[in-house]
């Protein structure tokens, strides 16, 4: 076990109610590529669809930065195994505390595209390079919302028109 992870199993064993470490430990375990591991801290710590839970712990948080960053982080989880509403509601909730907050406009507009919902992505996404005109992936992910959102619209049309 890394150091990181022991201070983050103490402040765990400290307060097994504190969602912050929970969700740091799932965090560090998906992004080691440790799947089941990380499936197994967010089970632990109560987290699917339990927003009440998730914000009494972040309220323990130091300020709403992390907050919302965190809100944000889950969403992403969330949006993994294709957990499209738990999703939203965390990209939602991250965006109330912090409006413009770009990496959650990016990210919802993921699960937007993923739904084939292709006007709320191209808006997501334009609300993501509103708050930072340099951000690569919104670019990145409106252009393919664009493009998709047209193949869409002409394989909708009749073929002999």
């Amino acid at each position: 076990m890394e150091k990181d992870e022991q201070v983050v199993m103490h402040a765990i064993e400290e307060d097994p109610d504190d969602v912050v470490p929970w969700n740091q430990l799932d965090l560090y375990k998906l992004c080691t590529l440790q799947f089941k591991a990380s499936q197994t801290y967010l089970k632990a710590a109560e987290f699917p669809c339990n927003y009440p839970r998730i914000h009494q712990g972040l309220k323990k948080c130091t300020g709403p930065q992390q907050a919302h960053a965190v809100l944000s982080n889950l969403g992403n989880l969330y949006r993994q195994p294709k957990r499209f509403n738990a999703a939203k509601t965390m990209f939602e909730k991250s965006l109330e505390l912090c409006p413009g907050y770009f990496p959650a406009y990016n990210n919802l507009g993921l699960v937007y595209v993923a739904e084939g919902h292709w006007e709320e992505a191209k808006s997501c996404f334009n609300k993501a390079l509103h708050s930072d005109p340099l951000l690569d992936a919104a670019k990145s992910n409106m252009m393919k919302a664009v493009a998709m959102s047209r193949l869409c619209a002409a394989m909708e049309k009749p073929l002999l028109e």
